[in-house]
């Protein structure tokens, strides 16, 4: 075999090496994660988790109220349809 047969074979080849490694690294560093973010493992206070919100007994008791008034005001008008 000719010498510069083989070194053209072995350009070709760490030709074709050099876009593998790239392509690879491209997918690592160019490409954002997304979907679900992964599961803390071991020590939770690590990451200051956001405060949950929550509802004041009053804003709790309107509420209560007004669905109350929606599902009396549905029974009646099912009542009357029937």
């Amino acid at each position: 075999m000719d010498i510069q047969n083989v070194v053209s074979e072995l350009k070709k080849q760490r030709d074709l090496l050099d876009r593998a490694i790239a392509a690879l690294q491209g997918m690592r560093v160019g490409s954002a994660r997304r979907g679900r973010p992964p599961k803390i493992q071991g020590n939770t206070n690590v990451i200051a988790m956001p405060a949950r919100r929550s509802m004041s007994l009053a804003a709790r008791k309107r509420i209560s109220e007004a669905m109350k008034k929606r599902w009396a005001q549905n029974r009646r008008s099912t009542a009357s349809a029937a």
